[in-house]
C-alpha cells in the first residue's frame, strides 16, 4: 500500500513532466497555454455575446413585443444562445491549473483528467451557466407551438 501510493505519485509526477512538455493528455482537451490563440478568439466572441446581451436584452424586454414570428433579432438571439451553449460544453474540455506543493516549493500543474475537469466545472460555474440559458426557452416555445404569442392576447 505504501509502495503503491509511492508508485502512483511517481506515475503522476512523470505524467506532469510529460504534460509540461505538451504531451500526454487526451487529444480532445484544450490546453489554454498551447492553444492560446483559439482561447483568445473564443473569449472575445464570448465577451461580445455578453456585451450584446447586457445592452440589447434590457431594451428588447422593455420596449419590444414578444416574438410571434422569426425575425432578425430572434435569429441573432438564438446565435447568442448557441455561443453560450458551446461555451458551456467547451468548459468540460478546458484544462485548468491546479496549485500543488512539491517539497517546500509551490508549483502548479495542468489538470488533464476529464473526470476531474468535469467535476471542477460542475461544482463551480455550471449551475449559473446552465440556469442563465433557460429563459431563452420562453422565446422558442411559443413559436414551436404554432407561432402564437404566449405573453399577451
Amino acid at each position: 500500500s505504501l509502495f503503491r501510493s509511492m508508485a502512483d505519485m511517481s506515475n503522476m509526477m512523470d505524467a506532469q513532466k510529460r504534460l509540461k512538455k505538451g504531451i500526454d493528455h487526451p487529444w480532445y482537451l484544450i490546453h489554454p497555454e498551447q492553444q492560446s490563440t483559439f482561447i483568445s478568439i473564443w473569449d472575445s466572441i464570448g465577451s461580445l455575446a455578453l456585451v450584446f446581451t447586457a445592452t440589447v436584452t434590457p431594451f428588447e424586454v422593455s420596449f419590444l413585443e414578444s416574438p410571434s414570428q422569426v425575425d432578425a433579432l430572434f435569429l441573432i438571439n438564438r446565435l447568442i444562445d448557441l455561443i453560450f451553449i458551446l461555451d458551456l460544453v467547451l468548459q468540460f474540455f478546458l484544462m485548468f491549473k491546479v496549485a500543488s506543493t512539491v517539497g517546500i516549493s509551490p508549483d502548479s500543474r495542468w489538470e488533464y483528467r476529464p473526470r476531474h475537469i468535469a467535476q471542477q466545472y460542475l461544482r463551480g460555474w455550471f449551475c449559473l451557466d446552465f440556469f442563465s440559458m433557460l429563459p431563452s426557452i420562453f422565446d422558442i416555445i411559443p413559436l414551436a407551438a404554432g407561432g402564437s404569442n404566449a405573453y399577451g392576447p
